[in-house]
């Protein structure tokens, strides 16, 4: 996934799992990476593919990349 992509994607309301999560995963990029950050160096995050779109994994150091590419939200 590109910086762009990743962009594009932050706020849409998606399927991202996050690795040893029992939650619900659907929910923005922008959250999913937040999470995923927190967990740690082993946290990775999914999204199944279909419909047209391919599955993508994220490896931590990516997640880390990618919520500094997406600054969140300002409350």
């Amino acid at each position: 996934m590109t910086d762009a992509d990743a962009i594009a994607l932050a706020d849409e309301i998606g399927i991202w799992v996050v690795s040893g999560e029992d939650g619900e995963p659907t929910r923005t990029l922008r959250e999913a990476l937040r999470l995923a950050a927190a967990r740690g160096p082993n946290a990775t995050l999914f999204r199944p593919g279909g419909f047209g779109a391919r599955a993508v994994w994220i490896k931590f150091d990516q997640i880390v990349r990618l919520q500094s590419q997406i600054a969140p939200i300002a409350a």
